[in-house]
């Protein structure tokens, strides 16, 4: 059974999670805007954020950049 979470975008993970961008961007170690912009497509991320942000957010690596447009 696949119990891969798949969800539009980042943001819906980041609310299913009950988390601001300000918390996801501090658990990571980025700043807040630089969040803010891949949360909104302008910015794209590299492994070893998509690796932070997949333990922040609970949820594959892959669905990560599934999630943010990459």
């Amino acid at each position: 059974m696949n119990t891969q979470i798949h969800t539009k975008t980042l943001k819906d993970l980041r609310l299913k999670k009950g988390l601001t961008q300000a918390m996801v961007a501090d658990i990571v170690g980025i700043s807040v805007s630089h969040y803010s912009n891949i949360e909104n497509r302008n910015r794209g991320i590299n492994y070893k954020l998509a690796k932070r942000l997949s333990a922040c957010l609970s949820v594959s690596i892959d669905n990560i950049y599934k999630c943010s447009g990459y």
